[in-house]
């Protein structure tokens, strides 16, 4: 037989939704890895077929509006005084001693002086734009971006390019 006093009572929780508010105060638009290496289908990058589970066809066949759509990013960032900052995957030796180990493992190498480390047409930088080379998967281990973006006063960043999987999402996480 149950007492009335020993009855738990059931918590009841309503969801509040909260408004949160995302700040865009001193935003700089970061672009990755958005060069010949990474959008040319003859690239050593998609040599052989590329990665295990890379469905090459799809990706060349979406890269078009991708490639529109940093056009766009890229034109609205300049008419917006929005800092905009590139990397590239660059070594500066050509054997690739330099290169991370991540970078030596998964065979991404592209010399410095090679038209394939080249940024794509579209985000070629303007006189006031930053291009930094990197050698690792992370543009935050392997470059003073953190320096430079604190420099430039950006409190927020917007991130775009390739590969989702491997450098925008380590730039991302970092």
């Amino acid at each position: 037989c149950e007492h009335e006093e020993n009855k738990m009572a059931t918590p009841t929780y309503e969801f509040q939704p909260r408004r949160t508010r995302i700040e865009f105060d001193a935003p700089a638009l970061l672009f990755i890895d958005c060069q010949k290496y990474t959008t040319d289908p003859s690239s050593p990058l998609f040599a052989g077929g590329g990665r295990e589970g890379f469905d090459q066809g799809h990706f060349f066949r979406t890269l078009t509006s991708v490639r529109r759509n940093w056009a766009r990013l890229v034109r609205q960032a300049r008419l917006s005084a929005v800092d905009v900052v590139t990397t590239v995957i660059s070594s500066r030796r050509r054997d690739g001693k330099d290169l991370s180990a991540d970078y030596k493992k998964t065979g991404f190498s592209v010399y410095c002086r090679d038209p394939a480390a080249e940024l794509v047409a579209e985000l070629q930088p303007l006189e006031n734009e930053i291009c930094l080379p990197k050698v690792s998967s992370s543009v935050f281990q392997s470059t003073n971006i953190d320096y430079v973006l604190r420099n430039l006063g950006t409190k927020t960043l917007i991130i775009a390019g390739l590969l989702t999987d491997q450098c925008v999402e380590h730039a991302v996480r970092d």
